[in-house]
């Protein structure tokens, strides 16, 4: 009875002194250069991050290193007894490899920092399941580790660090990111570009397709900014698709430049395609008389029942992102983007070489100014438009 007594007594010792060690959250260290950035929430508050830390056993919030990084994290853990002193060493298995050695004075609640031991992918891309199993030990010599938990996090691999303007909204990391895997910058150009291509169809990371100037909508109810375009109505201007196209690039380090299309003359552009049924303006050089039905400004055009616009009349041509036939019918100026030799039209999904082909590409004809609603028209010819 004695001795069973002394084997309970002594086995209950044992548990009651044996260490352990609660993970209660993960947060990654502060940003910098060539490491962990803030990505933030497709939220009308600007610049809206996601709260830290990135991991707890309830949270997984997305984090974007460039490819190539190490990964450094604080470990919020839990050592029990709270009077242990002695070594502990974490461990990091998984999809990075992670090793800290620590010797503590006491044990209690702590944060404790720890790096990889090796690197994200070399190449860039979206992992939406990132995971490292955690787990510790007093002994570096012994095999055995216990599991803490596993951690599990979004994770953006970018070609670089991003350019100090970058604007980080998950959408735009997922278009900047998500199936594009490149080691290289013009790989990584063409691999987001596919995403615009032939107006393909451009979605936020909640999948909600982003439509360039959708029927029905007026002007003004087209966002001008990235920021708009994603978190309001996802319905937007060419200025704004081709923020999300910069935006894209400037995650992973790369920058171009914005340029804007004009008539040297100040006259408006009319979009692919029009059909001109016949021509009534008696100008002879204007033969086309077109008729706005909004303004005598170039105010966007929502297209009737009748797709009448005086002699034009309005058919399926070049389409816009995840619209068909846009409803802005003729502007005063549009907006592209150059990478690299080429322009880029993230609103068509077209790329030009210069401003003739633009012409043959998106551009119908140009118009007289508007006066009372009114202008003539005429076809399109070499040096209607330049990039500015």
């Amino acid at each position: 009875m004695n001795y069973v007594f002394y084997l309970s007594f002594l086995f209950y010792s044992i548990e009651l002194f044996a260490l352990s060690v609660d993970l209660n959250s993960m947060q990654f260290m502060n940003p910098h250069p060539y490491g962990f950035h803030r990505v933030y929430q497709d939220s009308t508050t600007h610049h809206s991050p996601y709260p830290q830390p990135e991991w707890t056993p309830t949270v997984s919030q997305p984090v974007l290193f460039p490819r190539n990084a190490t990964v450094n994290v604080y470990l919020n853990v839990t050592v029990m007894p709270s009077n242990y002193s002695g070594p502990l060493y974490i461990y990091g298995s998984g999809d990075q490899s992670f090793l800290g050695a620590y010797s503590l004075s006491q044990g209690g609640q702590m944060s404790l920092p720890i790096a990889s031991s090796s690197n994200v992918p070399s190449t860039t891309g979206y992992h939406p399941n990132w995971s490292i199993t955690w787990s510790f030990n007093t002994d570096p010599q012994d095999p055995f580790a216990t599991v803490m938990d596993t951690t599990i996090n979004p994770l953006y691999v970018t070609l670089d660090a991003p350019t100090g303007d970058a604007v980080l909204y998950r959408s735009v990391a997922h278009i900047a990111c998500a199936g594009v895997a490149a080691s290289n910058s013009i790989d990584l150009v063409n691999g987001i570009w596919n995403k615009f291509a032939n107006a393909g169809g451009v979605s936020t990371y909640y999948q909600a397709d982003l439509k360039y100037y959708e029927q029905g909508y007026t002007f003004g109810s087209h966002a001008t900014t990235v920021g708009g375009l994603i978190t309001g109505s996802k319905r937007g201007q060419c200025g704004s698709f081709v923020q999300l196209f910069m935006y894209a690039l400037k995650l992973h380090g790369i920058s171009g430049m914005a340029y804007s299309v004009l008539n040297p003359a100040g006259h408006y552009m009319l979009i692919h395609h029009m059909y001109p049924a016949q021509s009534s303006s008696g100008d002879p050089q204007y033969p086309y008389w077109v008729v706005s039905h909004l303004t005598d400004g170039p105010e966007m055009q929502p297209a009737g029942t009748s797709h009448w616009y005086g002699d034009l009349y309005s058919i399926g041509g070049i389409a816009g992102q995840n619209t068909s036939m846009p409803g802005e019918k003729w502007f005063g100026v549009h907006f592209i983007y150059k990478v690299a030799g080429t322009y880029y039209d993230p609103s068509y999904g077209k790329t030009y070489s210069n401003s003739s082909d633009f012409i043959t590409q998106a551009l119908f004809g140009v118009t007289t100014p508007i006066i009372n609603n009114y202008a003539n028209a005429r076809l399109s010819m070499s040096g209607d438009v330049v990039f500015w």
